[in-house]
């Protein structure tokens, strides 16, 4: 089991695995980033009841905060996935909890906190579009510029 210990020195940087971290993007922007997103996605799916898909565990406040948001019905479903051990990247995907509904016919977005590699999200996608969904998008809360994503 892996056990974070978070240190809270001041509010303008976070101690992590002994590796200390600056504030980079201050609250209210990211507030206003999530409700642009939430907002965006309740008009794309206006009337729809579409299964978002948290991919566990960086994305579970990402996922809270635009389900709180979203106007409308919807259903919650998270997955986990590994690839990474501390805080490097593997180059492997093990499948920890899998999906457990049915996706068929369905509209699913895939809410992720960070797409680095696009190498998670690539594997994620790959596996939900055998279960056939009727649509299937991505919504991300941060997105590094140099990641590779296939169309």
């Amino acid at each position: 089991m892996l056990t974070l210990k978070l240190s809270f020195k001041n509010m303008n940087s976070i101690e992590l695995h002994n590796r200390k971290f600056n504030l980079f993007i201050d609250a209210n922007s990211i507030q206003n980033a999530i409700d642009n997103v939430a907002n965006d996605i309740s008009r794309d799916y206006k009337d729809r009841n579409p299964v978002f898909l948290g991919v566990l565990n960086g994305s579970f406040l990402f996922t809270a905060d635009v389900v709180r948001r979203f106007e409308g019905n919807c259903e919650v479903n998270f997955i986990r996935l590994a690839s990474y051990q501390g805080t490097d990247s593997t180059g492997t995907i093990k499948e920890v909890m899998g999906l457990n509904e049915n996706i068929k016919n369905r509209d699913v977005l895939i809410l992720e906190d960070i797409v680095d590699s696009g190498n998670t999200l690539e594997y994620i996608i790959e596996v939900l579009r055998s279960h056939k969904p009727r649509s299937l998008k991505v919504a991300t809360f941060l997105f590094k510029p140099k990641a590779y994503l296939k169309d």
